[in-house]
């Protein structure tokens, strides 16, 4: 589905949305092409995707009404091949609207808050796994407390995100208090590939509630919203938001981990 909106949303790029760069022959070429909408963005190396090859010239001959099934074919494949991954992107706390369980949670059901399959290229299941744990390891302060279980396809941790409730009144001033609620994230690993699902899994117990009693969707009506139009909201509708974005703010983080490593340097 993000390729197909990808390739969609690709014909209506105006020159902006490309980065370019003067090849040797002092010729203008386009190396990147960033192309976004309300859910998702991405980055794209021209190199690895025919968006290059297929827009730049319909844009200068104005054949775009002639594209075809074969180039909406090629420009899916070539996506694929560059295994370019992409990503929620945070929400807003401003201009305040209506938030709706579906905007924190893909599925409500089961409580997952999102669950996305990172694509690498060419690396093993093996190196996957220890590039997953480095990432844990510089991430969390103790890795050991947050590791659950492992397996031989499959790692699951237990974090806290912690994000504070802060409610203002002309009696009281600002009181601010911490939250902390647990999520679980579980990494199942194949060649290639690694698909991160993270599930609400309830409260710590440090607002004084019994450890896991209450789930995100606590702060939600019996309709499924939050209105922060309503100052009585206003605090909890801050503080989903909030919860929300360092949930994936983490996912964003292991995919980089994943797929940018790093190298070491043993010249130090």
């Amino acid at each position: 589905g993000h390729v197909a909106m990808i390739v969609q949303r690709a014909y209506c790029l105006s020159d902006s949305a490309f980065s370019h760069r003067r090849n040797n022959a002092g010729a203008r070429e386009a190396t990147r092409v960033t192309i976004a909408d309300a859910n998702y963005k991405a980055t794209i190396p021209a190199n690895v995707c025919c968006l290059y090859i297929c827009i730049v010239p319909f844009k200068q001959k104005n054949m775009i009404r002639n594209f075809t099934t074969l180039s909406l074919v090629l420009a899916s494949f070539h996506l694929l091949q560059g295994q370019t991954n992409t990503y929620p992107i945070p929400l807003s706390a401003e201009p305040a609207k209506i938030l709706y369980q579906k905007d924190i949670y893909q599925d409500s059901a089961s409580l997952t808050i999102f669950q996305q399959v990172i694509h690498t290229d060419s690396v093993s299941k093996a190196e996957l796994k220890k590039r997953f744990k480095n990432w844990g390891g510089k991430t969390f302060a103790n890795f050991s407390e947050v590791l659950a279980s492992e397996t031989d396809d499959q790692i699951v941790l237990v974090y806290v995100v912690n994000v504070p409730y802060i409610v203002k009144s002309a009696a009281f001033g600002t009181i601010n208090s911490n939250t902390g609620w647990y999520v679980r994230l579980v990494a199942n690993f194949k060649d290639d590939r690694v698909r991160i699902t993270q599930t609400d899994d309830g409260n710590t117990g440090s607002s004084g509630a019994s450890a896991r009693s209450q789930k995100i969707t606590s702060w939600f009506d019996r309709t499924g919203k939050i209105d922060p139009t309503k100052n009585i909201n206003r605090p909890a509708y801050e503080m989903v938001v909030s919860w929300r974005n360092q949930v994936l703010s983490t996912l964003v983080s292991c995919g980089e981990g994943l797929t940018q490593p790093g190298t070491s340097n043993d010249d130090w």
